[in-house]
């Protein structure tokens, strides 16, 4: 199931971050999760991401992440 929450904090140089999901908390992510056409680098904190996540023995962990495009945040290349 595919969830939607925001990157709360990142650690480049450690190459971990956590995502805050509504109802769930705080989700660890990493550089072997699944980033899909992204990669780590591409992750800034305060974006908007979907992912998937499992429960393991240390918490939460997202085993795919990918943005989410704000539809608000479209802008037209030209005006007609």
């Amino acid at each position: 199931m595919k969830v939607k929450g925001k990157i709360s904090k990142i650690h480049s140089d450690l190459n971990f971050g956590m995502v805050t999901v509504p109802k769930h908390g705080k989700v660890f992510f990493s550089s072997e999760t699944t980033f899909g056409s992204s990669s780590f680098d591409d992750f800034k904190t305060d974006d908007d991401v979907e992912l998937e996540f499992i429960e393991t023995e240390r918490g939460l962990f997202a085993k795919s992440l990918s943005k989410t495009v704000s539809k608000s945040k479209f802008q037209p290349e030209a005006t007609i």
